[in-house]
C-alpha cells in the first residue's frame, strides 16, 4: 500500500528517534510531532498493518521497508531543501516549502529529477577535470 504523507512525516520522526535514543515509544513519537497519543496509536496500527512499524509491547520499531521509506522521505527533504537554497531561499524557508514539495513529488517524478541533477553534477566533474592543452 503507497504511503501517505503523514506516514512518511511518521516514519521519518521514528527514524530520527531511533537515532538518538532507545527504546521509543508512542509518547516519544507524539512528543516529537505535536500531536495527541491517540492520534499517534491510530497511525502506527495503520503503519504496522502495513509492514513500516514493529511493536513490541510499547516499544516501536521501524522495520527494513519502514525504515527504507524513513531514509527517502528524509532524502527528498534533504534534496528540495538544498535545491531550493541553490535558488536564494532562506534556510528556513527552504525547509518550509521542502517540506511540502517532498510531498506534492511522486517518487518516481523525484528519481528523476534526482537522476537529472546527478548527471549534470556528473557533467559538470568531467568538464572540470579536462587538461588545459598549453600548446
Amino acid at each position: 500500500m503507497p504511503l501517505s504523507a503523514a506516514g512518511g512525516d511518521y516514519l521519518e520522526a521514528l527514524l530520527s528517534l531511533t537515532e538518538t535514543k532507545q527504546p521509543v515509544y508512542a509518547v516519544d513519537l507524539a512528543r516529537r510531532l505535536g500531536v495527541s497519543r491517540a492520534s499517534v496509536s491510530r497511525a502506527v496500527a495503520g503503519l504496522c498493518k502495513n509492514g513500516y512499524v514493529v511493536r513490541t509491547g510499547k516499544e516501536l520499531c521501524l522495520s527494513g521497508p519502514g525504515r527504507e521509506a524513513a531514509l527517502l522521505v528524509r532524502e527528498k527533504q534533504r534534496y528540495f531543501e538544498e535545491l531550493l537554497r541553490e535558488a536564494g531561499l532562506p534556510a528556513d524557508c527552504a525547509r518550509t516549502e521542502a517540506y511540502r514539495v517532498r510531498h506534492a513529488v511522486s517518487p518516481e517524478a523525484y528519481a528523476q529529477l534526482r537522476a537529472a541533477k546527478d548527471r549534470k553534477k556528473s557533467a559538470q566533474s568531467k568538464n572540470f577535470e579536462k587538461p588545459v592543452d598549453k600548446a
